[in-house]
């Protein structure tokens, strides 16, 4: 696909959204309509994945351009299609919190009656490595040779012994080990195409680096763990909770919209959940093609291929000619410069006047301690703890009540919110990941906090405030 015909396709995928939204709001569609619609869409993308998949592996000649034809309108089906719906459900919850406000209802009270849905598919994988911890925990427990085997192979990043590991526990009479390589393959199997920077086609995923599942499901804190039924109750507690402090008109109302509302967190992390999978789906394909311009001498290793844009590769299946080290060694060296830069958050004014901050920001900052940051308050409550500030999730270690601090998040992070009180990040939104997944699990979150990571150091005592958007250097 050129440029032009890309160009093309986005302004179609704009033009359907706005009708689609636009539409939406006149006609005010129902939790019913809005989860079909989720339903349908991704049912028929994923199969068409996996579809491609089955191709893919039993036909060495599948081409990259075969392959981009087939997806050449999926986000065309998803985008248009699913963000209205989307954007339904969060007007929606403002209008609740507008309704609540009247009683001095607290904001985290009010998301706990949307929050903790079994069906998102960003708490599936939480759940799924946590019931893995739990096994492998007892295991360990009731065979320390197990634990020390388990913690060398962690230590010497050692993928290929994390699959005999689990091969061998397959081939165990031990039921309790035969759980856990059942688990562990069906957790493969869903999201084995994710991991930390998923949104990068050239990062390895967790199929590729399985140490690093094993790493977080090894230091995984599972003390005070609640699974999906108690996580509805509690959800069940929040609603009538909430409904018994209105009044009777405005807890019919509430009651009506609350449906509606909580469809976001149903369905939030489903699109990129899907486009992380056909990232997968592309990253083995071009892995492929990797190998093949590895042994003809174009390129040097396999990797390299990630260097070249996806035009060059089909005319390489094309039978075109390229220069492929040169072009590989050159950007290499650009990627190397842009790692080394730091560009301003916010670009204001046709002018294009460059600043990290707005004036308002600025001039809010200033007004504060030197032990204060401020930020954006994206989920609701105030807790003090330890701060661990995080690089890597898979080698941060995170205590029942610590603070996760972090530059930002991906889903790759997501086992470390199960053991912080809170979560404060330098760079996000109110819909980024770790807003969204710290909402769900109803732990205080802060972010666009300007120099947290390097103003925060591990082991400090914070307090964050969820409701002001504050981190507070406490000692």
């Amino acid at each position: 696909m050129s440029f032009k015909q890309l160009k093309v396709l986005y302004q179609k995928i704009w033009k359907r959204l706005a009708s689609n939204l636009i539409r939406n709001m006149i006609h005010k569609p129902s939790a019913e309509v809005i989860q079909s619609t989720f339903d349908t869409t991704f049912s028929g993308v994923h199969h068409l994945i996996k579809q491609e998949t089955e191709k893919m592996e039993n036909d060495p000649e599948y081409s990259l351009h075969q392959a981009r034809t087939v997806f050449g309108n999926v986000f065309y089906e998803i985008v248009p299609k699913c963000i209205p719906m989307l954007i339904i459900t969060i007007i929606t919850q403002l209008n609740i919190k507008k309704i609540t406000r009247k009683y001095d209802i607290p904001e985290e009270e009010v998301e706990a009656t949307w929050g903790n849905r079994r069906e998102n598919v960003a708490n599936q994988m939480n759940h799924q490595m946590i019931r893995l911890a739990i096994i492998l925990k007892s295991i360990m427990k009731n065979d320390p040779k197990i634990e020390e085997q388990v913690t060398r192979i962690i230590e010497n990043k050692d993928n290929d012994a994390v699959r005999a590991f689990i091969m061998s526990c397959h081939e165990s009479s031990d039921p309790e080990k035969q759980n856990l390589a059942k688990e562990w393959n069906d957790f493969m199997l869903r999201f084995g195409r994710r991991g930390p920077g998923e949104i990068d086609i050239a990062v390895p995923r967790y199929e590729h680096r399985p140490v690093l599942v094993l790493a977080m499901v090894f230091n995984l804190d599972t003390n005070g763990y609640k699974d999906e039924d108690e996580g509805d109750r509690e959800r069940e507690i929040a609603i009538q909770s909430v409904l018994s402090k209105l009044s009777k008109r405005d807890h019919k109302k509430v009651e009506s919209l609350l449906p509606v509302a909580q469809c976001f967190l149903i369905n939030r992390e489903s699109p990129k959940y899907l486009i992380i999978t056909l990232f997968g789906f592309f990253r083995e394909l071009i892995l492929r093609i990797g190998e093949k311009l590895q042994k003809q001498g174009l390129i040097e290793s396999v990797e390299d291929v990630f260097f070249l844009k996806m035009e060059e590769l089909c005319d390489y299946e094309e039978g075109k000619v390229a220069v492929f080290d040169q072009l590989v060694k050159k950007r290499r060296e650009e990627d190397a410069l842009g790692r080394t830069m730091q560009f301003p958050r916010i670009i204001f004014g046709p002018e294009c006047v460059m600043r990290s901050v707005s004036k308002a920001t600025i001039k809010e900052m200033e007004n504060l301690p030197p032990n204060m940051l401020k930020g954006m308050p994206t989920s609701a409550g105030i807790v003090e703890g330890r701060a661990v500030v995080a690089t890597d999730p898979d080698t941060t270690m995170l205590n029942k009540g610590d603070i996760l601090v972090a530059k930002a998040t991906d889903p790759g992070w997501t086992p470390l919110f199960v053991p912080a009180g809170g979560v404060a990040i330098e760079i996000g939104g109110p819909l980024t990941h770790g807003s969204v997944v710290a909402r769900e699990m109803g732990i205080p979150c802060v972010v666009n906090v300007i120099g947290l990571t390097t103003k925060l150091k591990t082991g400090m005592r914070i307090r964050i405030d969820g409701n002001k958007g504050l981190v507070e250097i406490l000692e």
